[in-house]
C-alpha cells in the first residue's frame, strides 16, 4: 500500500515476529499535512500508539472516515520482555478526494 491512493479508510494489517512471545502490536496513524495523530477519538498533536487486534497476524481498523490528504501509518511490536521495536514499520498512503467530472461542451 505504500504511496497508494485510497478512497476509503483502510484496515491496516501486518505480520509481526520476534525472539520472544509477542505481547501486543501498536499502531500510530498521523496526517502528513499538519502532523496530528489519531488517538482513537480525535486528531491530536504528537504520536499516539493504539493497540491493534492480534499479535503475529494483526489488524487495525479503528480509523474514522479520513479527509483527503496524505497519511503515515506506523506499527511496532512489544514482546513479553518489554522490548519495543526501535524502528517501527511505516507506510504512507493518500486519501483521494471525491472528484466530479463535468464534460466540456464547446460553445458555438
Amino acid at each position: 500500500m505504500d504511496g497508494q491512493w485510497v478512497r476509503e479508510s483502510p484496515a491496516l494489517t501486518g505480520v509481526a515476529s520476534g525472539p520472544y512471545t509477542l505481547e501486543r502490536v501498536e499502531v500510530a496513524v498521523c496526517r502528513q499535512g499538519d502532523g496530528s495523530c489519531w488517538d482513537g477519538t480525535r486528531w491530536v498533536g504528537g504520536e499516539v500508539w493504539l493497540r491493534a487486534t492480534g499479535t503475529t497476524n494483526w489488524t487495525f481498523s479503528s480509523l474514522p472516515p479520513l479527509e483527503p490528504g496524505g497519511y503515515v501509518a506506523q506499527a511496532r511490536a512489544r514482546d513479553s520482555q518489554g522490548q519495543v521495536d526501535g524502528v517501527p514499520a511505516a507506510v504512507s498512503f493518500h486519501m483521494a478526494a471525491d472528484v466530479v467530472f463535468l464534460p466540456l461542451v464547446p460553445r458555438d
